[in-house]
């Protein structure tokens, strides 16, 4: 009897450390299914940091590759500076700096050349430029004459008369686009010496 008793006491114990192992298994196994997703997780957010600096450093290199833009000098107090600065801002063959060229010379050939004119207008007619203008006349809506000359789009019915006193007087229609604080404007207007 004791036999009997012994077979079903081990079969029993066998029953419950086979129940048991197959829970310490199935626990092992959740444990390890569950590392493999927390792994996969921060792969996966590896893989997402890796491409957010492998952008950013192609964003750096893009900008360190793109040469700067030539920075417009402020007004000049020159001639040269004035020239550069229109060049700059319109461009050596715009339809501005042909324009303004063309009424110089309409001026000049009208006149009969420069004799008599004061040193400043004959200075401005032999390197004329709109910066030249807008630097010394400039009133500001709010806007710098910076502003304003490097934003011109056009410049229209350009007119130069002479004084008594041989000094010369410039005007002209202008539109300008203005990147301002508060967005973009069109600035319109009538430039006077």
């Amino acid at each position: 009897m004791l036999d009997k008793t012994q077979r079903r006491y081990t079969t029993w114990i066998e029953v419950i450390n086979g129940r048991a192992e197959r829970g310490e298994q199935s626990e092992r196994e959740r444990q390890l299914e569950e590392r493999e997703r927390q792994l996969a997780e921060r792969e996966e957010l590896l893989n997402q940091q890796l491409a957010e600096r492998e952008r950013q450093l192609e964003e750096r290199e893009r900008a360190m590759a793109a040469p700067p833009e030539p920075e417009l000098p402020k007004f000049g107090t020159g001639p040269s500076d004035y020239l550069d600065r229109d060049e700059r801002a319109f461009g050596a063959d715009s339809e501005i700096v042909s324009s303004l060229e063309e009424a110089v010379a309409d001026f000049i050939s009208d006149r009969g050349g420069l004799d008599g004119l004061s040193v400043d207008a004959t200075e401005w007619l032999e390197s004329p430029t709109i910066s030249a203008v807008f630097d010394q006349y400039w009133v500001s809506g709010g806007f710098t004459a910076d502003q304003v000359v490097e934003g011109v789009v056009s410049i229209n019915n350009i007119k130069i008369t002479e004084d008594e006193d041989g000094s010369i007087h410039i005007e002209f229609d202008y539109e300008s686009e203005v990147d301002g604080e508060d967005g973009d404007y069109v600035v319109q207007g009538h430039a006077s010496t």
